[in-house]
């Protein structure tokens, strides 16, 4: 049996330790009103918003599935995933991720931008680069 990215990133998720991620979920960073769960929360649904988003332009296919513009969606769905585990774990390096995925979040919006079947991602990307971005002060 092989192990995904995912499952391995999720299994040292959980091995963190329960009490320093309900900590992290429940703590609001100084100067912010955002809770980390928040962020999480925005985190996966842009990671969700972007698997599926890259899934329905290689199914469509012609210009719009450029594969700059699939990196850049599968990019963007991988860096969430791993902002969201860093916020999980209570990581000390949890802001460098979400700075990271603020800058990709925001590119991927762009990237998004134009093709009207991309809105609702550019949207998800949108919110999740200013949650994390708030995360990452």
């Amino acid at each position: 049996m092989q192990l995904q990215r995912r499952d391995i990133l999720s299994a040292a998720a959980l091995a963190g330790g329960a009490a320093a991620s309900a900590q992290a979920q429940t703590a609001t960073r100084p100067g912010s009103d955002m809770s980390p769960t928040a962020c999480i929360d925005d985190c996966w649904a842009a990671h969700r918003a972007c698997v599926q988003a890259a899934q329905s332009l290689a199914a469509r296919g012609g210009g719009g599935a450029s594969a700059g513009r699939v990196a850049t969606l599968m990019d963007c769905a991988e860096i969430c995933a791993a902002a969201a585990n860093a916020l999980l774990r209570n990581s000390p390096t949890h802001g460098l991720m979400c700075g990271g995925c603020a800058r990709l979040c925001d590119a991927c919006a762009k990237a998004c931008e134009g093709d009207p079947t991309l809105q609702a991602c550019a949207q998800t990307c949108r919110r999740c680069a200013a949650s994390c971005q708030h995360m990452a002060m």
